[in-house]
């Protein structure tokens, strides 16, 4: 099984975990003194890592679900609470997110889950996901499905608005839906279900040509920021009351395959990250190209960085 609770896919509910001790001291029996209620992950259970190398997805090994670990107490002694939700680990670490009050987590299906029997599996045996799914985190030691939604074609990425109220969803363009919109706008009701989907016209986008592969809102306001895969690039938007996006400022070149964007706590940057993935980054490119879906870009699954000296070799 894989999660992405060591992928960067964690969200903290409030701050993130912070120590209350002497500088130079700790007492690795003490209770942790954190001020998050609460870590929330999802775990696909269609795949081994090794999958990424030779394509095969491994041995069964449970259900889709979703975590919620309450920070309570002494550490030694907290414990998750599970609940299914389908979802997978390829594509970014980006398939979850909660609203900023804690109440609610949304969660993409990006890949479906694989074949219902002990059989051999490999990459191809997955079908194109199409749900969405909205979970009460109401009671952390229990969480809840309220809301499965069939969306788009391969959503890639979920992100709640600071003001709890608007959700984005972005697709891929590769067997997805993001050739027809790269993404799309929920209302988030009180109760936590969503409006229709809006599929906003974002003036300028290149569409059909890449794949907003992470989002994030600002602090104060309705304004997104968003990295695109293939042109290494970000870009930042206002989304009105009306949910229509719309771009400003300038397109900024970013390094190569960004797969996370955020903005800092004040709003006054935006940082990203870059993999160096593709065919022609030097090294060994080992694809498993196991299905027509999968292009190069994402299917790609290991690279050794090595020049004449056999030594490592990682780019600045």
């Amino acid at each position: 099984m894989k999660t992405l609770l060591t992928a960067l896919a964690v969200t903290t509910v409030l701050v993130a975990p912070a120590f209350a001790q002497e500088a130079g001291s700790r007492d690795a029996r003490g209770q942790l003194n954190f001020e998050g209620q609460f870590l929330v992950s999802v775990q696909d259970a269609d795949m081994v890592s090794s999958a990424y190398v030779n394509g095969m997805l491994g041995p069964r090994e449970g259900s889709d679900t979703l975590a919620v670990i309450p920070l309570e107490g002494d550490p030694r002694d907290w414990a998750a609470s599970e609940v299914f939700a389908s979802n997978s680990v390829a594509g970014p670490p980006a398939a979850v997110d909660i609203t900023p009050d804690g109440r609610f987590a949304f969660v993409v299906e990006t890949f479906t889950p694989r074949p219902d029997n002990d059989e051999v599996h490999g990459f191809g045996d997955k079908s194109i996901g199409t749900t969405l799914t909205v979970l009460s985190l109401a009671d952390p030691s229990a969480p809840e499905v309220l809301q499965t939604l069939e969306v788009g074609d391969r959503p890639i990425a979920v992100r709640v608005n600071t003001g709890g109220d608007i959700l984005a969803v972005s697709y891929s363009i590769e067997g997805g839906s993001g050739g027809e919109t790269p993404l799309q706008l929920f209302r988030i009701a009180e109760d936590g279900s969503l409006s229709d989907p809006v599929s906003p016209t974002i003036e300028g986008y290149a569409l059909g040509e890449d794949n907003i592969m992470d989002m994030d809102w600002h602090p104060d306001e309705n304004v997104m920021v968003w990295i695109n895969q293939f042109d290494n690039t970000m870009q930042f938007a206002r989304v009105g009351d009306d949910l229509s996006v719309t771009p400003f400022g300038n397109t900024v070149d970013i390094d190569r395959a960004p797969y996370r964007v955020f903005f800092t706590p004040d709003g006054s940057h935006a940082v990203t990250n870059a993999l160096y993935w593709g065919p022609d980054i030097a090294g060994s490119w080992t694809p498993a190209r196991t299905s027509p879906w999968l292009t190069d870009y994402d299917s790609v699954v290991a690279r050794r960085c090595r020049h004449e000296s056999r030594e490592p070799v990682f780019p600045v």
